[in-house]
């Protein structure tokens, strides 16, 4: 959750600033040596080293480097801050920023109190070097960082959650649109059906009453079993009036795809282009060179792309999008897409592979087998 380049040059920061302001403050306000105030000043540093792999284990360390600085130094007035060191706070609150967001919730408040209470005792060591109000900034602060470190955590999960929630939705929305267009294809189908077991008694010669009776129910059952998935469809996506029988496009509309894209600005090069049995299996393809295309456009403005749609010697439809690196740095694309999701769902419903990944060059590929006959799979 907390983790990434920004947090570590931050902590870098701190951990440079308790070394150098540190050694200082140990120098001049509490009689230490050059070397020890380098050393314990290294060592109040040296917890933000694993703070956000073991943030427990940062946070006893920074407490007793805290105290060890504390018993080494000798305040040259009593005015000095003591226990509680002005050098060895950045790197302490620090450490408690990191540890609110990394540790479960419940061991915030006893950690805390834990802080103050190794003040306590370290004051009651040597009462002479300062007053108990000493202890009020420190518990102040400490509480401040913690109470951030939350703040943070949760700003943290509300994004994970939402992020999660948005792709558990677009997986939905995906798996009702592939609902949708393999409804489309099926009806077709069914829709062959019906005719051929409605006109079989008039297309062949002597069929018995029985038979043509039989052909009869065929028809009546396929008309009952295509209108029940349409309904079932029009439930599912909430929409009435949606035209369920509209055609789906397949590799034969690659071309028109192609050219819409170079008008929109991606280069693009059809090299080949082939034929599926299966009108699933050609939809899908479609749609993902229509997928690849979209966010060539997006994220790789003025790169090539090719496209390469082929058909393998077992009949397995091949489909290979590659764009090169992008031209000029693409625009700021705050739209949450599903379309990698997509185009896994699509392929892994009718059986196939499916591989997506960055070149080495920095380009994108998309390559996608599948099977000659498309059937879902349950």
């Amino acid at each position: 959750m907390w983790a990434g380049r920004r947090a570590e040059v931050t902590l870098t920061a701190v951990a440079a600033l308790t070394v150098v302001a540190g050694t200082l403050d140990l120098r001049q306000h509490y009689q230490v040596t050059d070397g020890t105030a380098l050393a314990l000043s290294l060592l109040r540093a040296a917890p933000l080293a694993v703070v956000l792999r073991r943030p427990v284990l940062a946070w006893v360390l920074s407490l007793a480097t805290i105290v060890l600085a504390a018993l080494a130094a000798d305040p040259v007035t009593p005015a000095e801050p003591w226990p509680w060191l002005v050098g060895s706070l950045p790197a302490y609150l620090a450490v408690l920023v990191v540890a609110a967001v990394g540790v479960p919730r419940r061991l915030l408040i006893p950690g805390w109190a834990a802080g103050l209470l190794v003040g306590g005792v370290v004051l009651t060591m040597a009462p002479e070097r300062a007053s108990w109000e000493g202890l009020l900034v420190p518990a102040i602060l400490s509480a401040i960082a913690l109470a951030g470190g939350d703040v943070v955590r949760g700003s943290a999960e509300a994004r994970a959650g939402l992020r999660t929630e948005r792709e558990r939705r677009g997986v939905l929305e995906e798996r009702a649109r592939i609902a949708r267009e393999m409804h489309d294809v099926v009806a077709h189908g069914m829709s062959v059906v019906t005719v051929r077991a409605d006109s079989a008694p008039y297309r062949l010669a002597d069929v018995p009453p029985a038979t043509a009776a039989e052909f009869a129910e065929i028809a009546d059952a396929a008309r009952d079993s295509l209108e029940q998935m349409r309904r079932l469809l029009t439930v599912l996506r909430g929409e009435v009036g949606t035209d369920l029988t509209a055609p789906q496009p397949g590799l034969t509309d690659l071309p028109t795809l192609v050219e819409t894209s170079r008008r929109a600005g991606v280069p693009v090069r059809l090299t080949s282009i082939a034929r599926a049995a299966d009108p699933a299996i050609e939809l899908a393809a479609y749609r993902l060179v229509q997928e690849a295309l979209s966010n060539a456009l997006r994220h790789a403005p003025g790169a090539a792309v090719e496209v390469t749609v082929a058909t393998a010697a077992d009949g397995s439809l091949r489909v290979e999008v590659t764009n090169e690196p992008p031209t000029h740095p693409p625009e700021p694309d705050r739209a949450t897409g599903h379309g990698l999701t997509g185009m896994r769902e699509r392929v892994g419903l009718l059986g196939g592979t499916v591989d997506l990944g960055g070149l080495p060059g920095g380009g994108w590929r998309v390559r996608a087998v599948l099977p000659a006959s498309g059937r879902e799979r349950t």
